[in-house]
């Protein structure tokens, strides 16, 4: 199989996730707007809906950009042709079980699907960087696998009935999610933001803070996913508050808002660290807990994840990144817009808290929407330049 679309692993995966995440957004939308509560699969709409934007969404994206990354870091072709097809395959199986009503065997068959999914992908992910003795990418692979185990805690709570091992999977693979956007933003984003604006410059790196947001961040994920302690993630959320502050304090240069593919990815890692000041405000004050699960998971997850596609599949098609299609900048800030409207409104304004969230969804529809419709021609063929992938 030597269809484009199957060259390289952020083909399939960047464009269906995004299609994925706007099916599935709309589905959310109209069972919110109709106060409506269907058992896909048995699970309750709200539970379905975080664990496929996390597992579903998110985890897709991470797919492609790895099995792209991983390629570039370890010189090694990763799957492609008929074995990237199937391994796209299975994920959208996983999707398409998840859809269908309450069966005893559904939830079951999606597990299977979505388990396979993710060895799959850890295996495909392993042995390039094993066969360069690439040691250095033992860690993202280590949180791939953690995030495929995250997933398999939320069906053995889905499938034996435990909503606080459901709950509890969806937490940890949030958390992870995040973890890998500030390892992957940490690697990146400085670079980008050198090369990227007008006048040469140098961001500030702190090892320190890497360090310390390394350990601070594996606390944070014991005491809230696990150990349940009020008080010790309020420290640690106020410590990664302020140690993610100054990391993207160090990498800030006025020219990145002239460059909408580096405000995006900015501004995405700012929501990471607003959601870590909600969190530890909400210590002492009267705050909805998806406020700042949202500014992790919409301002953060969402804005970067859809940076990154953008930037990704400009380069490794071989267009100009430097020059990318003049809609993206109304993408973005409809998508910002929409992270604005979920997480910061509801601070000003909870009695319109409905339309907040109803606002955001259309959002988040219409940014996806508009990014399928730009980037499917992009996607599906050939690079520009002749090149394989």
């Amino acid at each position: 199989m030597d269809y484009p679309l199957f060259r390289l692993g952020f083909r399939p995966f960047f464009l269906l996730a995004a299609i994925f995440s706007c099916i599935s957004m709309l589905i959310w939308t109209w069972l919110y707007l109709y106060d409506t509560q269907l058992l896909l699969a048995g699970l309750t709409t709200p539970v379905w809906h975080a664990h496929e934007m996390i597992f579903g969404y998110a985890f897709g994206v991470i797919a492609g950009f790895l099995l792209t990354a991983v390629r570039n870091w370890t010189d090694i072709r990763t799957v492609h042709g008929t074995p990237l097809a199937v391994l796209t395959l299975i994920w959208l199986t996983a999707r398409f079980l998840l859809l269908l009503f309450e069966h005893p065997d559904v939830l079951t068959l999606a597990m299977v699907s979505d388990g396979l999914f993710g060895v799959l992908l850890v295996g495909c992910l392993a042995v390039p960087i094993i066969q360069a003795k690439q040691w250095k990418q033992m860690g993202i692979l280590i949180l791939v696998s953690l995030i495929v185990l995250a997933n398999a805690l939320f069906y053995w709570g889905a499938i034996n009935g435990s909503s606080e091992q459901m709950y509890r999977g969806i937490h940890l693979g949030l958390y992870l999610v995040v973890g890998l956007i500030m390892i992957i933003g940490g690697r990146v984003i400085p670079g980008f933001v050198e090369r990227g604006v007008d006048v040469r410059t140098t961001v500030r790196r702190f090892t320190w803070v890497n360090k310390a947001n390394f350990i601070l961040f594996v606390l944070f994920i014991v005491f809230e996913v696990f150990l349940g302690s009020a008080a010790t993630t309020f420290f640690l959320s106020t410590a990664l508050f302020f140690v993610n502050a100054i990391r993207i304090w160090g990498w800030h240069n006025k020219g990145i808002w002239k460059v909408p593919l580096l405000w995006v990815l900015y501004l995405a890692y700012a929501f990471v660290v607003v959601g870590f000041a909600l969190k530890s405000l909400s210590f002492w004050i009267s705050l909805l807990p998806y406020l700042s699960m949202h500014a992790f998971a919409y301002g953060g997850i969402g804005m970067m994840t859809l940076g990154m596609m953008a930037r990704v599949s400009l380069g490794h098609t071989g267009r100009n990144v430097y020059a990318p299609p003049a809609p993206l900048r109304w993408v973005f800030a409809i998508l910002l817009s929409g992270a604005i409207v979920r997480v910061l409104l509801p601070l000003i304004d909870m009695s319109h808290y409905p339309w907040w969230i109803a606002l955001s969804q259309i959002a988040w529809i219409l940014a996806f929407t508009v990014f399928v419709f730009i980037y499917l021609p992009v996607l599906t063929k050939a690079r520009i330049d002749g090149r394989d992938g």
